[in-house]
């Protein structure tokens, strides 16, 4: 029996950091008076014999009577951090991907929030020219030309703070100049409270849009109050993103702020760019490559309201906002939105789902949309708006399906690919070499013994990279020497089988040795920096050559590419993932859509051995829509998802019959309980792919036509599930719409 507590003894929900399920309950904290404590509060508890950080969750629940509750050991904020928004979306999220509700909200904080250490609101600095300094000014003391300019634009105004100075987009680092200047008593600096950012005032030039754009954009803005989902669905290279900023423009003048969700790092780097040259200081990025300080402050300006746009990957979802306008998911089909391990949320969705806590409109962007998308399309729930014709370029890249398996190829490059590069080349254009597979040789082979090595700690095929001279596992980062990795028998007799962009690039250096070469993968892209040069290069065309994996595949706009050859397809075509044909449709017209951006007429090779393939063909020849048309039909068909609910359950352990046991067990006391009319279950099956760290990993896939009954079922056993784990010493994760079933 609960009863509520009186008001002289409140009652306190926390939800700690911790792989627990439920909010506990605490006293205030001795010194201090309830009214100090706050929804979204951080406070530091005790939790078994020792202490964890929590977030306040509720100011007034219900506790059983005989239980003695512990009191908050210390309030880590003096104000609520999270807005009860967010709170609210942690708690679905919790429970419909059945992952614990702290860890949960712990998403919401940056890296160092998570830990006990209090909020300190950050204080501005504002900067203003001294007496002195005007002097120097005016009298032409000043030599240098950074100075200079400097001092002239701080003599336009009163005071300027970092946002100010970032505003004026300097070319050189200004915090040295202004070190120097407050040295010589030029400049004087003082403490202030952090400003309110006046949105109205940074909304930036407006640009041109064509016809197609601004009908859009009409169609967009009729209904962009409270909570719509909107697909702009445009062809590659239609001007998308010029939609967005016009729709965050008018967002910005009545004072709400926007958050823009791209899929990976390397698609923040441009678009960051166009956004911050319109809106300037108001642009505020989170990705993986950010340091801490970084993410602190960014989420920080979020949360306070002083920042009025914000790029960033999956993460960015959690982030609270003071006055959040509008959603906008960039490439919305991408795979990167799904958080694979952990909680295994979907960025995508989680937008849409803020979407409608907060009741505003969602904008979904993509040349390809997902099958789900087009489903809810077809169904109504979403509103489509077409963008069909791209903005610039005079017409859409010519398509070319090669057959290769008579010619062959050098090094992944058939005889046709290599006069087109030749030709294109000749009159000016630049090339993009699609290849979604990094090092030289995926697999390199003893002739005598047959001995191919694999990775000691995670048991996968280990990547030759001939300029290492080395064995590589792209899964858990290991390297060995060729000579110890191949010590296989006398012979030594080695040959590579396949073929890697390090290959690429050797071979097409060999065939136009005067030309200039750019290869973009992990290995030779390790930082942003390295990124943004190389695009550099690429946009003032110091490249001719540009050979790249899936990190070039989507989102970029290079006007000088004319010529696209996608090397390998047939590696695709043939998976035992349900979605591999849509993959590879989303891929091919994702990479063919980085061609033909400027004025000249672009053109995409695509070589394959199955030149008669009805996918490839659908898709070259017909279009992606078209294809997904058939597709979700075929899905229809077969009672898979968009038309039913997938669940998969991750087993990992060091002993492959222990994680087996795990599964068999789970299906067993599920099938009792289920009708195999109105659920499927799997037997085990081993997984292509592990995580770091975990030698063997087995899946379970959990099938329902209604998605209620899928969440029924796993609510009802998620905590048997993780008492099961606990005995066999299981490791387990649970995947709720799951990207990648193998």
């Amino acid at each position: 029996m609960t009863k509520k507590l009186s008001d002289s003894s409140v009652c306190i929900s926390v939800a700690v950091f911790a792989p627990l399920r439920t909010t506990f309950s605490y006293l205030p904290p001795e010194s201090e008076a309830p009214e100090k404590l706050f929804i979204g509060q951080r406070v530091w508890v005790p939790f078994g014999r020792g202490f964890r950080v929590g977030v306040v969750t509720s100011t007034n629940c219900e506790v059983t009577s005989h239980i003695k509750l512990k009191k908050i050991a210390e309030l880590l904020d003096v104000q609520n951090l999270l807005t009860t928004e967010i709170i609210e979306l942690a708690e679905w999220a919790s429970k419909y991907y059945h992952h614990p509700i702290g860890e949960t909200l712990s998403h919401a904080f940056p890296t160092s929030l998570r830990k006990r250490k209090k909020f300190q609101m950050p204080v501005n600095i504002d900067w203003a020219i001294t007496a002195l300094g005007k002097e120097a000014l005016e009298s032409g003391k000043l030599k240098g030309k950074r100075q200079i300019k400097l001092m002239s634009r701080l003599a336009s105004f009163s005071s300027m703070d970092a946002n100010d100075f970032k505003r004026s987009d300097w070319d050189f680092p200004w915090r040295s100049v202004v070190k120097s200047l407050i040295d010589k008593n030029f400049i004087s600096q003082k403490k202030s409270h952090l400003r309110v950012a006046t949105y109205g005032a940074n909304v930036g030039k407006q640009v041109s849009l064509n016809g197609e754009q601004a009908g859009a954009l009409e169609k967009i803005q009729k209904q962009f109050i409270g909570y719509s989902v909107k697909v702009l669905y445009g062809v590659t290279g239609s001007g998308k993103t010029e939609v967005y900023m016009e729709l965050i423009a008018r967002l910005l003048s009545e004072g709400k702020q926007s958050l823009v969700l791209v899929p990976e790092v390397t698609l923040t780097e441009q678009i960051v760019q166009r956004f911050k040259a319109r809106f300037q200081g108001s642009v505020g990025v989170l990705h993986s490559q950010c340091k801490d300080s970084e993410k602190l402050a960014v989420w920080n300006g979020c949360q306070t309201g002083t920042l009025g746009i914000l790029i960033g990957t999956r993460s960015a979802i959690w982030v609270p906002m003071k006055s959040l306008g509008a959603i906008f998911v960039d490439e919305e089909h991408d795979v990167s939105y799904k958080q694979q391990e952990g909680l295994t949320y979907s960025g995508r969705d989680l937008a849409i789902k803020r979407a409608q806590i907060e009741d505003i409109p969602v904008i979904l962007g993509s040349a390809t949309p997902s099958l789900e998308t087009m489903a809810n399309i077809s169904s109504g729930r979403y509103e489509e708006i077409q963008l069909n014709r791209r903005a610039k370029a005079l017409s859409e890249p010519v398509r070319e399906l090669v057959d290769i398996s008579k010619s062959g190829r050098d090094s992944g490059l058939g005889k046709k690919l290599i006069e087109a590069i030749d030709h294109h080349v000749s009159v000016g254009g630049q090339v993009l070499l699609f290849l979604n597979r990094r090092g030289y040789a995926p697999l390199i082979m003893c002739r005598n013994c047959g001995t191919h090595q694999i990775c000691r700690s995670c048991e996968r095929r280990l990547v030759y990279h001939k300029r290492a001279n080395a064995l590589v596992c792209h899964h858990c980062g290991k390297k060995m020497s060729l000579e110890k990795a191949t010590n296989c028998c006398k012979s030594q007799n080695l040959f590579e089988i396949g073929v890697g962009t390090e290959q690429v690039e050797e071979k097409v250096n060999l065939f136009f040795p005067k030309l200039r070469v750019g290869r973009v993968d992990r290995d030779s892209v390790k930082t942003s920096k390295d990124l943004q040069e190389l695009f550099r290069k690429i946009s003032n065309r110091e490249i001719d050559i540009l050979i790249g994996t899936q990190m070039v595949a989507k989102g970029l706009d290079f006007s000088g590419i004319t010529l696209v050859g996608i090397i390998d397809t047939d590696s695709r075509l043939f998976s035992v993932d349900y979605k591999s044909e849509e993959r590879l449709a989303q891929l091919l017209t994702q990479v063919a859509g980085r061609c033909g951006r400027g004025s000249g007429q672009g053109k995409v090779l695509i070589q394959s051995r199955q030149p008669d393939n009805f996918v490839l063909n659908k898709i070259i020849h017909d279009g992606y829509r078209s294809y997904s048309s058939v597709a979700l039909k075929e899905r229809q068909r077969l009672g898979m998802p968009p038309f039913s609910a997938l669940a998969l359950l991750k087993a990992d352990s060091s002993i492959k019959e222990r994680a087996d046991n795990f599964l068999i067990r789970l299906r067993e006391k599920l099938m009792i309980n289920s009708s195999a009319n109105e659920v499927f279950v799997s037997y085990p099956i081993p997984a292509f792919f592990s995580p770091k760290r975990v030698k063997y990993r087995s899946l379970m896939v959990i099938q329902c036509q209604r998605r209620v009954f899928l969440q029924g079922l796993l609510s009802e056993y998620v905590s048997w599930i993780e008492e099961l784990g606990r005995k066999m010493r299981v490791r387990w994760i649970l995947d709720v719409d799951p990207e990648d079933t193998l």
